[in-house]
């Protein structure tokens, strides 16, 4: 009688793991990671600035899936310097990310730095709710995915050449359907 209930046991654990152990997957998240390179004017002046722009439709990740995607929001960004000229440089700096027809969709200011400590270390920047909320409010109303990124420089010594080249690392996560 023993052996009959532990049977009966272990096949009811067995059919009630079988049947509610597999939740069917209906979408899956894709990162979407974008590098911006930009390289500022090179002057004497105590400010100098550069753009780069980007087309979510130039990232392999976003063709691979474009027919399937749901919905594309904000993960995270980061500030890196490739070059600074010379390497003692410092000034504010200022990040402005702009949709293709020239709207503000972000402005981001890192403040009064030295670019050189962000060779090796980037610096995350850390975007308010606000300014995430603006960044999704571009990528969901929009059908062309576009966009503009300039770096300012202002308050340089200026006298000497000077210049920086800069990457903005942004992350987006787009839901896709598996059907």
């Amino acid at each position: 009688m023993k052996k009959k209930i532990f049977f009966y046991l272990v096949f009811l654990l067995a059919i009630v793991t079988f049947f509610n152990g597999c939740d069917e997957f209906e979408s899956i998240p894709i990162n979407i990671p974008i590098s911006l390179t930009i390289e500022t004017q090179h002057t004497n002046s105590t400010s100098t600035s550069g753009t780069a722009s980007y087309c979510f439709e130039n990232s392999a990740a976003y063709q691979q899936y474009m027919d399937d995607i749901n919905s594309l929001t904000y993960v995270e960004a980061s500030w890196r310097t490739d070059t600074v000229v010379p390497s003692d440089l410092s000034g504010v700096v200022t990040l402005t990310l702009r949709n293709s027809s020239g709207g503000i969709i972000l402005t981001y200011s890192l403040g009064q730095i030295t670019p050189a400590d962000y060779i090796n270390n980037p610096l995350k920047l850390e975007l308010t709710e606000a300014q995430i909320d603006l960044i999704n409010l571009f990528l969901s109303n929009n059908d062309d995915l576009c966009m503009t990124a300039e770096v300012l420089v202002e308050e340089m010594p200026g006298g000497q050449e000077q210049y920086v080249i800069g990457i903005i690392d942004l992350l987006f996560e787009a839901e896709t359907n598996l059907d």
